[in-house]
């Protein structure tokens, strides 16, 4: 059955609804109650900053990737802060992540027009993702070309097809009419128009054309030719494949059944359709196999219909709803209204689209300007509004605004840190957060506010992007936060150069540098994401540990202490008072040199590798040892202290004379010979031997024999 919905006036806001007896009880199943409410929509209330505007009625918009092409009537773009102004003449182009004004600047205008159509207007935009469809008043197209400089003026007559280049490039297809193109559709490769024309390309056809994408060359009128008794305002691609065509007419195909809302088929035959409004069509979006409707006139509402018409549900305004889109599972109506049912929502609402009910929290207040919004577009993140609006709640938006969608994440403080750290993260739409992740490793968090979620880096996050997800969708953080390296301790935490020292932390795999006091080591091992083996440079000095990485350095919490170390002696061998060489690491800072025990009392440290000592009284065979106030070295090797013999008394005398021989290291004493002849001798100390001249003796040396070796007098003994 086909019936008519009819909104009379009543001094109330809740209007009277005629319908056939069996269209009351659809009605009455859809909902009736029009304060009713729909949860909180998940699209921001207030719009985004830093987005340009312009100075007239934004009539449609379409967006391609990160770019939203606008177009309507006027020859502004208007700055953020509203200071600015840069020529665009009803087509402009916006940046929708960065809010920026786009170069993208061709001009639709109408040189010989008159009234109302010497704007120009766009009045309509669509897309296949590589060329612009635009419908209006406008006669001529203005565009840029590659040169930056040269610009060119072609007649296109109510349709143009522009490229989304940086140029606006004006593209060959056309379809040419005589009056105004208002709507068009895409679907498949037919693009179909409605509007006021009588003509389309030189052809009679009503309102309603078709072009044909695929044709040679692309353009050529389709046969599709349905008629209209008056001007069609709005189209829209039905979930059906029908195209829903909404207007002031009262008649279709010349069927007077046919009242300001029809769907028409691929064929060009009114499709079945149960209900039609009573006023005139606005604005229309299909969405799934519903079908919604903005109506104006003295029938102000939002309406709701199924794929073939039949009534859901409707929600009264007391204005206009010039624009009906659907984002984030929600209605949204724009228009001149400032009430929904008895619920003071001015210009912008937002409906459950199963149930209609109005989402009381979602109230952006447009404001300035007369009409309010005349076009919206929703994507999967962003909710645009056009129209005469120049402020939303109570920020400046020159004719345009856009919303974000869902939860989002507008900052992180701090942006890196380490396993354990503290973070806020700050946007919107938090409140029902389930889960907060870095790059993925769930992490426990507190929703603070709807704004405002505090958490802490997991054990196991890697650096990346943070999520925050709701029943609204998920967020991600606009910047990477880093996960720091973390050094948890080493061992040993002490050594001379060469040590080797194992390191253990957190995040350590892509280790590019291991450093010792500031120092870098040579040679290094990445066992693990926790663990590197490195060794100690022969430059390291005492000081933390250090480990760079491509997501930062960390530096340990104590220090590694570097001992000395002593790698080699110039000798094998000395005599007491000779001068040796100690070579080896970590040597500045010397405080002691030790023969076997005995300190040595002069010694001069020329670097960090090379000390010069001078071997003591009372130094015997043995280790040497060194030590600095990070700890002792002891040699590798053994140095063998020799006899010697620094005099002795009297120089002459008979065999039989008893002689004193002064030296060093004569303990253990074997022999003594006077020129070769061997002596009864008496071992007093280290350093005198009692020897008494032998029989047989001639004048010359005296030499001693030790276990470590033998030492000759310097001068020669004279027997008399």
């Amino acid at each position: 059955m086909v019936g008519r919905v009819r909104i009379r006036r009543r001094s109330r806001a809740v209007g009277m609804v005629a319908l056939s007896a069996v269209m009351v009880t659809s009605f009455a199943g859809a909902g009736m109650l029009l304060d009713a409410v729909a949860a909180r929509a998940a699209i921001s209330v207030g719009a985004d900053g830093g987005v340009w505007g312009v100075n007239g009625r934004i009539r449609a918009m379409v967006r391609i990737g990160d770019t939203l092409y606008l177009g309507g009537s006027f020859d502004q773009a208007v700055s953020p802060n509203g200071a600015t102004s840069v020529p665009r003449h009803n087509l402009a182009a916006i940046d929708v992540t960065t809010g920026a004004l786009l170069p993208w600047a061709p001009s639709a205008d109408n040189p010989g027009g008159s009234g109302v159509a010497a704007s120009g207007a766009v009045f309509g935009m669509a897309t296949d993702g590589t060329q612009l469809f635009l419908t209006g008043d406008f006669t001529t197209i203005t565009w840029t070309a590659p040169d930056g400089v040269t610009q060119t003026v072609s007649p296109r007559l109510r349709f143009a097809s522009i490229s989304p280049d940086q140029y606006g490039s004006l593209l060959d297809l056309q379809a040419s009419s005589d009056t105004r193109q208002r709507a068009l559709v895409l679907s498949g490769t037919t693009l179909y128009i409605g509007g006021e024309f009588a003509q389309m390309d030189g052809q009679a056809r009503t309102r309603l054309a078709a072009i044909d994408l695929s044709s040679t060359p692309p353009g050529a009128l389709s046969p599709w030719a349905p008629t209209a008794n008056s001007s069609i305002t709005t189209m829209a691609l039905a979930s059906t494949g029908n195209i829903m065509i909404g207007g002031t007419f009262t008649a279709v195909n010349g069927s007077v059944v046919q009242t300001h809302l029809a769907a028409i088929d691929p064929a060009g035959n009114a499709a079945p359709w149960a209900v039609h409004p009573a006023y005139k069509v606005l604005s229309l979006v299909s969405q799934g196999p519903s079908v919604y409707v903005g109506t104006g006139g003295r029938g102000n509402a939002v309406t709701a219909f199924d794929g073939v018409g039949h009534l859901l549900w409707t929600r009264h305004t007391n204005g206009d709803v010039q624009a009906v889109g659907f984002c984030q599972g929600q209605v949204i109506a724009g228009g001149h209204f400032g009430k929904v049912g008895l619920i003071r929502i001015p210009k912008l609402a937002a409906f459950d689209p199963v149930t209609g009910n109005v989402d009381i929290t979602w109230q952006p207040h447009p404001a300035g300007g007369t009409f309010g919004v005349w076009s919206l577009l929703g994507t999967s993140n962003k909710l645009f509004a056009g129209g005469d609006f120049t402020s939303v709640g109570g920020q400046i938006a020159e004719h345009f605004a856009q919303f974000s969608t869902g939860p989002a994440i507008v900052g992180v403080s701090p942006t890196g840190g380490p396993e354990g750290t503290t973070v806020q993260i700050s946007g919107k739409t938090f409140t029902g957060t389930s889960q907060v992740d870095f790059n993925g490793t769930p992490a426990t968090f507190t929703v603070d506010a709807d704004n405002l979620i505090t958490t802490t880096v997991p054990l196991g996050a890697s650096s990346g992007s943070i999520h925050v997800v709701t029943p609204d969708g998920t967020a991600t953080s606009p910047q990477t936060f880093t996960v720091f390296p973390t050094i948890i301790g080493f061992t040993p935490d002490h050594g001379p150069v060469g040590t080797s020292v194992t390191i253990t932390g957190t995040h350590l795999s892509a280790a590019t540098k291991v450093k010792f006091g500031g120092y870098p080591a040579l040679t290094f091992t990445v066992d693990s994401s926790t663990q590197i083996t490195a060794q100690v440079p022969p430059s390291a000095i005492d000081g933390p540990v250090l480990v760079s990485t491509p997501d930062g350095d960390v530096t340990s919490a104590g220090s590694y202490t570097v001992t000395p170390n002593i790698t080699n002696l110039s000798v094998n061998s000395a005599h007491v008072g000779d001068s040796i060489t100690i070579t080896g690491t970590t040597l500045l800072g010397t405080t002691d040199v030790s023969f076997n025990g005995a300190p040595a009392t002069s010694f001069v440290v020329n670097s960090r590798t090379q000390v010069v000592v001078t071997v003591p009284v009372g130094a015997t065979t043995g280790l040497v040892s060194l030590t600095t106030p990070d700890g002792t070295a002891v040699s590798p090797t053994t140095l063998k202290i020799l006899p010697s013999i620094i005099g002795f008394s009297p120089t002459t005398g008979p065999v039989g004379t008893v002689i004193t021989i002064s030296g060093y290291n004569l303990i253990g004493s074997t022999k003594v010979k006077f020129a070769g002849t061997n002596a009864v001798f008496t071992v007093d100390s280290d350093q005198q031997i009692t020897a008494t001249v032998p029989i047989g003796a001639v004048s010359g040396t005296i030499v001693v024999v030790t276990p470590t070796g033998s030492a000759t007098s310097v001068t020669t003994f004279t027997v008399t």
